[in-house]
């Protein structure tokens, strides 16, 4: 039910260093889109 809610929404990742990347890719499993940024500011796609 919970996957239910979340599959098709959007979530941003505010530093993508190695916890990033991991809840990036375990989002991206549960059919989250997933957008991050890094601490220069410069959006980056995760999880793909």
């Amino acid at each position: 039910m919970f996957q239910q809610f979340l599959f098709g929404k959007t979530l941003l990742i505010i530093g993508v260093g190695h916890i990033g990347h991991a809840v990036a890719r375990w989002a991206k499993s549960g059919g989250l889109n997933v957008l991050g940024i890094r601490r220069s500011g410069k959006p980056r796609r995760l999880g793909r």
